[in-house]
């Protein structure tokens, strides 16, 4: 009985921790801001930051939801933001053919990387990976033939609002394929147990290819709309994003081994909060080093307290000590 209650307990807290953490940076940020954090300018900048995070964290849940991961979401950011660039400095007037470039090119990298994971049976990490660096070293070639230089009138294109529209629809599409779908279930059905679900007639290689792909649209979506807020497209570009889609799925308590626990409220969580401590720390000056350093704390603590296993972990080291402890003194 006391078992169930403890485990109860560790779910109850691994849930209300997230929502804690988004009003707790909030109110400490407000307060050190003077409230020029809830400035309307202030917010916009929030919803700009924290955009491409969230996006890809939302539409990366599926892929997580398997217990998979990817590592080329940085990479396959900078081939698209690349290919729009080469559009628009090639002066062709058509605004939506950035936008198809960029979806479609998202779209094979996202089918390369189910295809190496799925059907070659690769890990999703050593997969991702191995396409991540092989993507950076095409960004480097296409900056050695031609760099890239935006006009200033093209980031006139750039609209919040829109931004802010397509954000809403891909947390609602997302929710709709996790939820209603056979193909939601069958990716958490992969992250509870992937053997069960191949034996039960499922195409779960179908599935899982059809996750990445529907992560690389999304990230190319992404990447066309943040684009005007560049002036030029440098190698590094992306080179964090897949760190913060994964920080920001922790932080808001998704479990990294998939499963039926998978909801899309756990990365918009983690983006909020990765979200206002950026914007925090830029209204406050903070030098960049000190920014990494709280943010890794604050990742770890928080992890710890979201994670059941590792509290779970934690009580076994110190119930084994207490009960050696008691043993002694009697």
């Amino acid at each position: 009985m006391k078992e169930q209650y403890r485990k109860k307990s560790c779910l109850q807290l691994s849930v209300i921790t997230p929502y804690l953490g988004v009003v707790l940076v909030f109110v400490l940020f407000g307060v050190l801001t003077k409230g020029v954090l809830f400035d309307i300018s202030s917010l916009g900048n929030l919803v700009n930051n924290g955009l491409l995070i969230m996006i890809c964290s939302v539409a990366a849940v599926p892929v997580f939801a398997r217990g998979e991961m990817d590592f080329s979401l940085g990479s396959t950011e900078g081939i698209c933001v690349m290919l729009i660039g080469y559009v628009v400095i090639s002066n062709i007037n058509l605004g939506w053919l950035g936008l198809l470039i960029s979806i479609i090119t998202g779209a094979v990298i996202g089918l390369i990387n189910g295809l190496i994971t799925n059907n070659l049976r690769i890990p999703s990490f050593v997969a991702t990976i191995s396409v991540n660096y092989v993507l950076r070293g095409v960004i480097y070639t296409m900056i050695d033939y031609k760099e890239v230089s935006f006009p200033t009138s093209y980031a006139v294109n750039y609209n919040v609002v829109v931004c802010f529209v397509v954000l809403v629809a891909v947390c609602i599409i997302t929710y709709i394929l996790m939820e209603n779908t056979v193909m939601g279930k069958a990716e958490k059905l992969n992250g509870e147990n992937n053997q069960a679900l191949d034996f039960s007639g499922v195409n779960n290689r179908r599935y899982g290819v059809l996750a990445y792909v529907y992560l690389g649209v999304m990230v190319g979506v992404a990447s066309y709309l943040i684009t005007p807020r560049f002036t030029m497209v440098q190698a590094t570009i992306g080179n964090t994003l897949a760190i913060d889609v994964l920080i920001a799925l922790m932080i808001g308590g998704f479990n990294m081994s998939g499963g039926i626990g998978s909801k899309i409220s756990q990365p918009i969580i983690g983006s909020v909060i990765i979200a206002v401590l950026n914007q925090g720390y830029a209204l406050l000056n903070v030098e960049s080093s000190i920014v990494q350093f709280t943010k890794g704390i604050l990742f770890v603590v928080i992890l710890t307290i979201t994670s059941p296993g590792l509290l779970k972990s934690f009580k076994k080291i110190f119930g084994k000590q207490r009960n050696q402890v008691d043993k002694t003194t009697a």
